[in-house]
């Protein structure tokens, strides 16, 4: 409580996330968020499960601990270099998606890259956090491919048309419930 008050007198504290006023959201979007809710719970386990599975398979390696992890900065450096988004703990991405449409590509791109260097991260004995930046990152992703493809099978009957306050709304809604109260803006 005190850094957190120090840090908002002194250090010109701002929150990580930069969010837009979130859309009224009625009828079909509704249950549509609710899908979207349903699926990331889906999802989410199999996240936990690759990640276990590359510790596992780093851990079968004869390798010393410094060597595994010169491995795990080696894949997330070879990376970034074709995809610097998914290094650091992406909150340039994350506050890009929810004000920018990003497309297909690019979104799939991303969230492939972004989890096979969490995964070597992770995997090779890195310290860091697995929980707070990754899962926002793969969820703000998810959130904006869904609006996508909710976009494309019902082009008009959802309105308004995709605009950054939709893209920040599907963005928004795809992380994890307890992490919510960190992206507010006051």
């Amino acid at each position: 409580m005190v850094a957190n008050i120090t840090m908002r007198e002194f250090a010109g504290y701002k929150p990580p996330y930069e969010m837009p006023v979130f859309p009224i959201v009625t009828g079909l979007e509704v249950v549509l968020f609710v899908v979207l809710g349903l699926l990331c719970g889906a999802i989410a386990p199999r996240f936990l499960s690759l990640l276990a599975a590359s510790k596992k398979r780093f851990s079968t390696l004869p390798l010393p601990l410094p060597v595994q992890l010169a491995l795990g900065g080696l894949a997330v450096g070879i990376i970034s270099i074709w995809w610097p988004e998914v290094w650091g703990n992406g909150y340039e991405v994350v506050n890009s998606l929810l004000h920018e449409p990003w497309t297909w590509g690019a979104l799939l791109t991303v969230l492939l890259m972004k989890i096979v260097a969490t995964a070597a991260t992770a995997g090779s004995g890195a310290v860091g956090g697995i929980f707070f930046t990754p899962t926002l990152f793969v969820g703000a992703v998810l959130g904006c491919l869904y609006g996508l493809a909710v976009y494309a099978i019902w082009p008009d009957s959802i309105p308004p048309r995709p605009s950054p306050t939709r893209w920040s709304a599907w963005a928004h809604s795809s992380r994890p419930p307890r992490m919510r109260r960190s992206w507010r803006s006051s």
